[in-house]
């Protein structure tokens, strides 16, 4: 009789310990629950050679069609004004930006291509969605802006010259989510 008193006592504390630790971590939001941040990728998902490649000669082909050299949409001087909690999640914002204006239409001559790189890149996107400001948006805001709007006074040379990029891009997502 002893005996069970003393099991039931253990599984009542062991049963408000627990309950008592999934109220804490709901109560931070459930940032004890994982030790991996949302904005950061592990290195392998950025590193396959056979992707890398095709990006690179993609970008180099797109680039002897870029008519307009003097705009650059990906400079390392946007991160900036930017905290390095946030520049992951800039990336993002700027993955879904590339994928919105070359996903739609390109030219046939990037098909090759594009048929492993945009299945790739969406995959990034995917796996980067949980990823959320850390602080004050305002900087993020800003550079999302700036490309945008470049974008939109390239009109239908911004396609050319965001997959002219696509190289700079994988950089930048290596450099700030991995």
């Amino acid at each position: 009789m002893k005996t069970q008193q003393i099991l039931e006592s253990f599984f009542h504390m062991g049963s408000l310990t627990l309950c008592f630790l999934l109220v804490t971590l709901l109560a931070q939001g459930g940032e004890g629950t994982s030790t991996k941040s949302s904005c950061k990728l592990r290195k392998s998902n950025l590193q396959p050679r056979f992707i890398s490649h095709q990006i690179i000669t993609l970008a180099k082909i797109a680039s002897l069609s870029d008519e307009d050299t003097s705009t650059r949409l990906l400079e390392s001087s946007m991160f900036n004004q930017v905290e390095d909690t946030n520049r992951c999640y800039l990336m993002k914002e700027i993955l879904s930006l590339v994928l919105k204006k070359v996903s739609v239409s390109y030219p046939q001559k990037f098909q090759r291509y594009m048929r492993d790189v945009l299945p790739f890149l969406h995959d990034v996107k995917t796996k980067l969605n949980g990823c959320t400001l850390m602080s004050n948006g305002s900087r993020v805001q800003r550079q999302i802006d700036i490309m945008r709007n470049k974008l939109i006074q390239l009109g239908k040379n911004g396609e050319i010259k965001t997959i002219s990029e696509m190289d700079l891009l994988l950089m930048f997502l290596r450099k700030y989510c991995s």
